[in-house]
């Protein structure tokens, strides 16, 4: 009988100089970005893998528990995808917010009504919980 391994991957995402999400540096000796595992990646041409976020984001489509509301990881998964397309898609996400199928509800109605309130809230915590400060 083969052995089975779980698997579980961590990658990085980089910050983007235009996302109060994503601080563009932080400060020095401090990690930036976010972090998801990737479950068992050896699965992915079969089922949607389980990715979370392990660092706390304020954003619409990512809950306190860290899960991802992305059609992608729901009913558009393809066994065409790869993870580099998946992490990309992620990306996408962070700095284009769907408030049409949110997670958090209040943070969309927020990032509709009040665009300027919801950057400086994420902006904070990012600071907070993603850059080590």
């Amino acid at each position: 009988m083969p052995y089975r391994f779980a698997v579980r991957w961590r990658h990085l995402l980089p910050g983007h100089s235009f996302s109060p999400r994503l601080p563009l540096q932080a400060p020095q000796g401090k990690r930036t970005g976010l972090d998801p595992p990737i479950n068992d990646p050896s699965t992915l041409r079969h089922r949607t893998p389980q990715i979370q976020f392990r660092t706390r984001i304020y954003h619409c489509n990512i809950n306190s528990q860290g899960q991802i509301c992305l059609d992608i990881l729901k009913d558009q998964w393809s066994p065409a995808l790869t993870i580099s397309k998946v992490l990309l898609s992620i990306c996408s996400l962070l700095t284009d917010a769907n408030p049409k199928d949110p997670l958090v509800g209040a943070i969309a109605q927020q990032f509709t009504a009040d665009r300027e309130a919801h950057d400086k809230t994420a902006a904070e915590w990012t600071k907070r919980y993603a850059s080590g400060a």
